[in-house]
């Protein structure tokens, strides 16, 4: 079983199914030897580092956008303005 375990998590991991991986580690097996243990949890915290660095360019790409939308809105208003004269 967490040969199986292991083997979807890396396979997840790859493929950043981060849904299944939240799946999977809410149903951790027992490790029968440390060797597994050992890969379980250097799987896990590349997740966790994967994971947080796609938060982090996701939020640098969100401040983009916000600026740019900004930018359109000051636009649009001050052609509005000049529209209105």
């Amino acid at each position: 079983m967490s040969r199986q375990w292991l083997n979807s998590f890396m396979i997840a991991l790859v493929n950043e199914e981060f849904f299944e991986i939240q799946r999977l580690c809410k149903d951790i097996p027992d490790f029968s030897n440390e060797d597994d243990l050992i890969e379980a949890k250097a799987l896990i915290v590349e997740a966790l580092k994967k994971a947080t660095t796609i938060h982090q360019d996701s939020l640098k790409e969100l401040q983009k956008v916000k600026k740019q939308l900004h930018f359109v809105q000051t636009q649009a208003n001050e052609a509005n303005f000049i529209q209105n004269i």
